[in-house]
């Protein structure tokens, strides 16, 4: 039997949702082709987690000195050249390189390739690409642009026409990708994303999650899940942040309604996230200030994880929730994708397209909106809604499922 050699790129095992992406492709590549080699490109503390799960970590590995150097860069483009140096997660070469042959590039990116993340990262993409340059290059549906700076543009375009298969996740990205394509819309493919067909925990494995769940049956059970990208954006101190004291106050109201809360990080790092602060952090600060506003509460009201957990023992969690609010794309994910009801506090065009698959856009509030009250009266109309948003998700689910098939089955 030919062995064949795959490469993942655009995951993680740091975000849930990168990390959904990777799993989902790597366990259909592992069941299609048993005797394949499935690498991908990672971060160097995820080593140990990938080939947890079967996967040839490939990473670029730098010196202290060099990581200062880049910072040096970085602080001068932006300093003397005006211009903001784009965040890309790199591609190793070499290591990309010691793979010797390649049966096919799998980009399992969400969000990548838009003016927010600028020109570097697909250029990147590009890198790989050229070191097996017969290679089949699939990507997996995201969402897209915009696309108005011109290199961003230029190197997205060189990539997408590299592609074999690639698709777009919703309306919004279509029109961008149709316009940098100059193409037809119609004639883009729209699929859902991959991670609504990410597996679940096995119930013998979820015996250490016990303490995270609901305790009983006394309230209603609400999960949090917040993002440190949007509390970056403010002061450190929680109470200080806007975004921080809102979840705060949610909290407490949440709370007060004889209800229990959850905080549910999305982003965590293997050994902890002291240089690069993450919401594994974040809901920590949160659970901090709350118990400060409310130090009388109980392990049976207030829970917050503490250490590092795989996208499986999150989505877990998420199933015991009866409400879901999150800043997390996909923390809704494995919410709704298990028939949770969900309020988003959005930061992109994504969040609103994702509930627009279930009719549910009225429970999108958008950054700049968000308001304690507004949220209050959400979640006071998800609930009375409950059971027919749970029996909308029920009927969509399924059509939504099935129709990723076709994408599994390109590859």
């Amino acid at each position: 039997m030919q062995k064949n050699n795959f490469l993942l790129i655009g995951g993680n095992f740091i975000n849930k949702g990168a990390e959904a992406m990777l799993l989902t492709v790597a366990t259909h590549l592992q069941t299609t082709y048993p005797t394949a080699r499935i690498y991908a490109i990672c971060h160097p503390e995820e080593k140990e987690v990938a080939q947890r799960f079967g996967i040839i970590p490939l990473t670029v590995e730098r010196s202290s000195l060099a990581n200062f150097a880049r910072k040096v860069v970085r602080k001068i483009t932006q300093t003397f050249l005006g211009r903001k140096y784009p965040y890309a997660d790199e591609t190793p070469v070499a290591g990309v390189r010691s793979m010797l042959d390649c049966t096919a590039i799998i980009d399992v990116s969400g969000f990548a390739y838009h003016d927010g993340r600028g020109y570097q990262q697909p250029l990147e993409t590009l890198k790989a690409l050229a070191v097996y340059p017969n290679a089949k290059f699939y990507m997996m549906p995201q969402a897209w642009g915009p696309f108005n700076d011109s290199e961003t543009a230029k190197n997205t375009k060189a990539m997408l026409e590299r592609a074999a298969k690639f698709y777009v996740r919703d309306a919004v990205s279509e029109k961008y990708v149709a316009k940098l394509l100059q193409v037809d819309a119609d004639t883009l493919q729209r699929k859902p994303d991959i991670a609504f067909n990410f597996g679940v925990l096995n119930s013998e494995n979820t015996g250490h999650l016990q303490a995270f769940l609901p305790k009983g049956k006394k309230g209603t059970a609400y999960g949090i899940s917040p993002n440190m990208r949007i509390f970056e954006k403010g002061p450190r101190d929680v109470m200080a942040n806007p975004y921080g004291k809102l979840l705060v106050q949610l909290s407490l109201a949440l709370l007060n309604k004889g209800g229990s809360v959850l905080l549910i990080p999305n982003e965590m790092r293997p050994g902890g996230g002291v240089t690069h602060p993450d919401d594994l952090q974040l809901c920590t600060q949160l659970y901090e200030a709350i118990l400060q506003e409310n130090p009388v509460l109980t392990e049976d009201q207030l829970q917050c994880p503490t250490t590092y957990m795989s996208a499986y023992e999150v989505k877990h969690i998420i199933s015991h929730l009866d409400i879901l609010i999150a800043s997390r794309f996909h923390s809704l994910i494995f919410g709704l994708s298990q028939e949770i009801p969900c309020i988003a506090i959005s930061w992109s065009h994504k969040y609103k397209e994702l509930f627009k698959l279930f009719d549910q856009e009225r429970y999108v509030v958008e950054e700049e909106d968000m308001e304690l009250a507004k949220l209050l009266v959400l979640v006071g109309q998800l609930e009375d809604e409950s059971s027919s948003v749970r029996a909308t998700l029920q009927q969509r689910l399924p059509e939504l499922q099935s129709g990723l098939k076709k994408v599994f089955e390109a590859i």
